[in-house]
């Protein structure tokens, strides 16, 4: 008996624990749109949303398009762009990589000139320095277009 009223509390405390606020993450909102360079859609660009606390990104298809299958936190975000050439990574519509894992899988081994580089002016590719921003509304946004130049 005293066995079992023991069990029922852990049973009851453990139950109680899943109850409440949950904090999982800020907000997020669908967010789909097209990337242009120079004027004409830019495929295999990967565009990144990132704000304090919350970072994604998806690849352009063959016509420009994205879409942030898990969407992008709602409010402001810096915006980063980048298509690197010769590197070879395939990658499945909803699989993510940040900027981060990017860079630590190319081997510092390898000489300068072979590795990839960066096909995007340094203004729209650097997380740190792009002045891309975009206010993620709560109910999503599919235009979210941005017109890059190279000059």
């Amino acid at each position: 008996m005293r066995r079992t009223k023991y069990m029922i509390a852990f049973v009851a405390a453990t139950m109680l624990m899943g109850c409440g606020k949950s904090d999982l993450g800020p907000e997020t909102a669908s967010v789909s749109g097209t990337v242009y360079l120079d004027g004409k859609p830019a495929s295999g660009v990967d565009v990144t949303f990132l704000n304090s606390d919350y970072s994604v990104f998806a690849r352009t298809d063959s016509e420009g398009r994205y879409e942030l299958v898990s969407g992008a936190a709602v409010g402001e975000n810096r915006v980063y762009f980048s298509k690197m050439s010769g590197l070879a990574i395939e990658m499945s519509p909803g699989e993510t990589m940040d900027e981060g894992q990017l860079m630590a899988m190319s081997d510092p081994g390898i000489p300068k000139s072979m590795r990839p580089k960066q096909l995007i002016p340094v203004e729209y590719s650097d997380p740190l320095t792009s002045k891309v921003t975009f206010a993620v509304p709560s109910d999503g946004s599919e235009q979210a277009d941005f017109k890059l130049t190279t000059k």
